[in-house]
């Protein structure tokens, strides 16, 4: 047994993939997806606060703020202000380090920048309530496209193709790998990343081609953490021409976005952007030998079709001996589909609005909620088209009951008509809910047995991206307990 498959099988239960994560005490985190907010309800015995850190814009001022919401509403909830700027700027992406210790998040004012500050606020100022602290400002050469987070460190990729690693400590670049110089064909940038289960690897997925067509997307690239010295350069087969569109060169390959690793079923699993689908090929033989081994496409469509589907997001779960994923798509057709990771079938079809956001899940049961932004792709002559329709409801999926065969109409909660965004953490009956009349500007709590409101906790300005805060004192090897960041704008490229 070589080593790399000696640590894929120290956990069977780790699972999901990319972005964000908590640290195991063997394994680094390996699902990516996308992620929301931990709450427990009071009576609950799986009871735990909502903890996060979100960025937000509030016109006037931009800023990172660190939220937590106790389980009993008697308590008090902590929002604290981590880091503020009075400058024009726009916030991007963010991460934060699997020790809780700082936060970096991209910016563009001036020159595009990771602005890292501490993850608790450490110096008071004179607005009551709030406090300021030490923050340092790493000039990037383009906008952030992806930033993840190790336990120590800050991994970062921009929209010129260049990846970086980032020591918060210093502000410092340990490491760098240029995409457009030192990969042969020449890369465009990276779309999605992830830490390998051994932690000993950055796994990046290339989404299109360039628009001339000489920069070379459809690939996943596997550099060595944390010198990011490459370790292969994967090509995803072209084998769909008739889904490819001839009126566009960047689009004239599968376009992989989302990356999701699982260990207990020895899977790598992304999602192919044109395709409409989803595709698995077997983890241990990407990392030992760069080959994409019993290599499957798999429709993630509601009624089999390729091309249209667009998944977009995607969770993975471990419910009794099997591991599930939950994929969502952001075709005009909508839909959300749960296959199954061994077999690499479909076992569930939902009939859903486009553009559903990651569900979390109910602790102690197989219930996921979701909302949504609304995102809908559509094929157009010579692109792909994004347009975005408000959902004003809650959709509640139940893995305890799958039919592979029929299209099942998921209970749906209405939110008074008020646009809902993202769904947050969740107890055993509550989820907290990002809402706002035009923009996200505020956390919810919603029973989904009973419909009512709970707490609403105003956020200062427009949240643009947040993201869990890592729990370093109890790890978690439960799939659906690494979270990447939310991003509320619902268009991530």
């Amino acid at each position: 047994m070589t080593y790399i498959r000696h640590l894929l099988s120290k956990d069977p239960t780790m699972g999901n993939p990319t972005s964000r994560f908590r640290w195991m005490p063997r394994l680094a985190l390996v699902l990516v997806a996308l992620p929301s907010l931990l709450c427990c309800a009071p009576t609950s015995a799986n009871s735990q606060p909502v903890s996060i850190i979100y960025g937000y814009d509030a016109q006037t001022h931009v800023g990172i703020k660190r939220l937590e919401i106790a389980p009993d509403p008697e308590q008090e909830t902590i929002h604290q202000q981590l880091w503020r700027s009075d400058d024009p700027m726009k916030i991007g992406k963010l991460a934060i380090t699997g020790d809780d210790r700082w936060v970096g998040m991209g910016v563009v004012g001036p020159f595009p920048a990771v602005v890292i500050v501490p993850s608790r606020p450490t110096a008071p100022v004179p607005v009551p309530g709030e406090a300021r602290v030490e923050s340092r400002l790493v000039r990037i050469g383009d906008e952030v496209e992806s930033i993840i987070a190790s336990r120590k460190r800050l991994i970062v990729a921009d929209d010129s193709g260049v990846l970086m690693v980032i020591e918060p400590e210093s502000g410092e670049v340990s490491g760098r790998f240029e995409t457009r110089r030192q990969l042969d064909p020449i890369g465009h940038k990276i779309e999605e990343m992830t830490i390998s289960p051994c932690g000993g690897f950055v796994m990046c997925t290339f989404q299109k081609d360039s628009r001339d067509g000489r920069r070379r997307g459809s690939r996943v690239l596997i550099l060595r953490y944390p010198t990011l010295e490459k370790v292969y350069d994967i090509q995803l087969p072209r084998d769909r021409p008739h889904l490819h569109n001839p009126n566009n060169p960047a689009e004239q390959g599968p376009n992989p976005e989302l990356i999701l690793l699982c260990p207990v079923e020895n899977r790598m699993v992304l999602s192919l952007d044109l395709y409409g689908a989803m595709a698995f090929a077997d983890l241990d033989q990407v990392l030992e030998a760069g080959k994409l081994v019993n290599y499957t496409v798999v429709s993630s469509d509601i009624k089999d079709r390729w091309g249209d589907a667009f998944p977009d997001r995607a969770r993975l779960y471990r419910v009794g001996d099997r591991t599930l994923m939950w994929v969502a798509n952001s075709g005009a057709a909508g839909g959300a589909v749960v296959m199954d990771l061994k077999t690499r079938t479909v076992v569930a079809r939902y009939r859903t609005h486009p553009g559903l956001e990651p569900t979390v899940r109910m602790p102690g049961t197989d219930i996921l909620v979701a909302a949504g932004r609304g995102k809908i792709k559509t094929r157009q002559q010579a692109r792909v088209l994004r347009e975005f329709e408000d959902i004003g409801h809650i959709y509640v999926f139940d893995l305890a009951s799958l039919d592979a065969q029929a299209i099942v109409e998921p209970r749906r909660i209405e939110f008074e008509s008020v646009p809902t965004f993202a769904v947050g953490g969740l107890d055993g009956q509550r989820v907290m809910v990002l809402t706002g009349d035009d923009a996200p500007d505020q956390f919810v709590e919603l029973n989904i047995q009973t419909g009512a409101k709970g707490r609403i906790i105003k956020a200062p300005g427009i949240v643009g991206r947040w993201q869990p805060i890592p729990a370093t004192e109890k790890a978690s090897a439960k799939p659906e307990d690494q979270r990447p960041t939310v991003d509320t704008h619902g268009e991530r490229r």
